[in-house]
């Protein structure tokens, strides 16, 4: 049987200035034609992965591979114009004296076979009939796309992108993101995403590796993360959610003063009888207006597609959502209960 090769190996890498180390043997892998994310808070170390991988920064330790060959290690270190790769910026990066062709063909030395393959790019990326215009005749979206075109032109073997989405308005950046991934699935390119916005992450990769202080502290799907996040600050990292302090009845199980036993539907390991944290999303939980209920509405937020409430349930106050179409007026008193009972259990010391 052939073993498939990575498009992308990334094995325990580190890397120091000075005294302080920002990466801490950090691994990743990015299987052929797999987009995978790089999320995580300003100061974590998310573009400097990317500048190791690109070979602009040197590694204390580790190696990095791409397509099976090794193309960085401690002592050997290929260039970055030899390592087959595009590089997507967040400013662009077009060069403002070069038309949209020429922009593309940089680096393409068959004149005949740039001239070709701009004319297919440019269609690719929807952008037919501009191949005479300049960088500052172009809107932001416009520029990302000659941008995505150029990258491909190299045929690389994985793209890097760099924050691509931040310079362009939210719908504007919907459009760009569903299209930049159609195409990167349709030519076959792996590609390694930097952002701090997991909506970005969400609507575009297939896969999220979340990083805090130079390491990655967990790796899935969207959906992983965000329901079976395995610590608190990454519970908390990927959106909104409320914390009670729960007992374990059994495995399946745990149970609140306030909102009664709460079943899960995935087993956990803790111990019978111990107190453990819960984390509960707004969208898990379902409110009713009830006479005899102990919850309360204190805030209500529209939000468009769905009302945000803050209720109160004895002790606890709770974050609600739920869709905007159901107004629940102020003060009204509403029985609160769990509609998804994914497990989000931590010991009170983590």
């Amino acid at each position: 049987m052939t073993k498939t090769v990575s498009a992308l190996t990334v094995d325990e890498i580190s890397i120091q200035y000075d005294a302080k180390k920002v990466l801490n043997k950090l691994s990743l892998e990015i299987k052929s034609n797999e987009i995978l994310c790089l999320l995580g808070q300003s100061g974590s170390g998310k573009t400097t992965v990317l500048k190791a991988i690109a070979g602009i920064l040197p590694l204390t330790h580790g190696s990095i591979s791409l397509a099976g060959q090794c193309v960085s290690t401690t002592e050997v270190v290929i260039s970055p114009d030899k390592r087959g790769m595009g590089i997507i910026f967040q400013d662009y990066a077009l060069f403002p004296h070069l038309s949209v062709q020429d922009n593309i063909c940089f680096g393409i030395k068959d004149k005949q076979q740039a001239v070709s393959s701009a004319a297919a790019l440019l269609k690719l990326v929807k952008m037919e009939g501009y191949q005479s215009a300049f960088p500052h005749e172009l809107s932001g979206g416009q520029q990302q796309r000659v941008a995505i075109a150029r990258a491909l032109a190299m045929q690389p073997k994985v793209l890097l992108l760099d924050e691509p989405f931040s310079n362009v308005d939210f719908h504007l950046r919907q459009q760009l993101m569903t299209d930049i991934r159609h195409i990167l699935k349709q030519q076959g390119v792996a590609a390694l995403f930097v952002t701090h916005s997991k909506e970005e992450a969400f609507a575009f990769a297939d896969k999220l590796a979340f990083m805090e202080q130079g390491q990655i502290v967990q790796t899935g799907t969207a959906e992983t993360l965000y329901y079976q996040p395995e610590s608190t600050a990454l519970a908390e990292s990927m959106g909104d959610g409320n914390w009670l302090d729960v007992e374990v009845i059994d495995e399946y199980r745990t149970l609140s003063a306030e909102l009664g036993e709460i079943r899960s539907t995935e087993p956990h390991n803790l111990s019978i009888g111990c107190s453990v944290r819960q984390f509960i999303r707004p969208n898990q939980l379902s409110i009713e207006v009830s006479d005899s209920a102990q919850g309360k509405v204190t805030e209500q937020v529209f939000n468009g597609e769905h009302r945000t409430y803050k209720i109160v349930v004895g002790k606890l106050k709770l974050m609600v959502n739920q869709a905007s179409l159901n107004n629940i007026p102020m003060a009204s008193k509403v029985l609160v209960t769990v509609n998804d009972h994914s497990a989000m259990l931590f010991p009170i010391d983590q």
